[in-house]
């Protein structure tokens, strides 16, 4: 009503043809938008007939509203529509969630496998930075031991891994975000009352990943703080 009728009441008005009054309609009431093609799709102009003032061959949807077991009150609904007419066919009895999984079914596929392929990314990045910064401390293991000869405390020796971590895990967070964010039109239909850049998701997800990055960093940075200085220089 509010692309049609902006600003102006529109019980008692008349909808249709001018020229066909017999088929013109009175507006008696106004729901709320309605998604007829998908929960992605947009609310399409919708109206509600009466069903004895419909012409031609309709299909006819009973919904009911109950709080017992649905499939008890399906099989209820079944047995008084045969009693009231043993000729009308009954197509399906479906409850809202069984309507509702059916038509996210596709769109929930699609973003499992994206969360599967999501959480693979996640832990071979998590292995690579392990690997990196494993690395890292054997190649400046003797850099470590020298170090705490000269008096450095192993919290000194964690701290210096874990910035050099950081300086390989923040940049990579910050591109992975411009790389999301460039992309979110592509995700578009398959979000439903969330906006594509919804900055909690976003923040959400960037804490996760550097926490776990950091936890990838903690492992080695940890084993550094146990080099035993004189058995590293004796080595040398």
């Amino acid at each position: 009503m509010k692309k049609f009728l902006p600003g102006d009441d529109p019980l008692g008005k008349r909808i249709g043809s001018p020229s066909d009054e017999r088929n013109r309609r009175t507006i008696v009431g106004v729901v709320g938008d309605v998604k007829t093609s998908g929960l992605a799709a947009r609310p399409e102009p919708t109206i509600f007939y009466p069903y004895q003032q419909t012409t031609g061959l309709y299909s006819v949807a009973l919904v009911a509203r109950t709080a017992i077991e649905p499939a008890i009150i399906g099989a209820e609904i079944r047995s008084r529509i045969a009693r009231l007419d043993p000729h009308q066919p009954v197509a399906s009895v479906e409850t809202m969630n069984q309507r509702l999984s059916a038509s996210v079914m596709k769109p929930r596929f699609v973003s499992v496998l994206l969360a599967a392929f999501a959480g693979l990314a996640l832990v071979l990045g998590l292995v690579g930075v392990y690997g990196v910064m494993a690395c890292c401390l054997r190649w400046r293991t003797r850099e470590m031991a020298i170090r705490q000869a000269l008096g450095a405390r192993p919290a000194d020796v964690r701290s210096a891994l874990l910035r050099q971590g950081g300086a390989i895990v923040l940049p990579g967070v910050a591109i992975g975000l411009a790389g999301a964010l460039a992309v979110t039109g592509l995700l578009r239909g398959f979000l439903f009352d969330t906006p594509p850049r919804d900055p909690v998701t976003f923040i959400a997800a960037a804490v996760l990943l550097a926490c776990s990055a950091f936890l990838a960093c903690w492992a080695p940075a940890q084993r550094a703080t146990r080099i035993d200085p004189a058995t590293v220089l004796r080595s040398e």
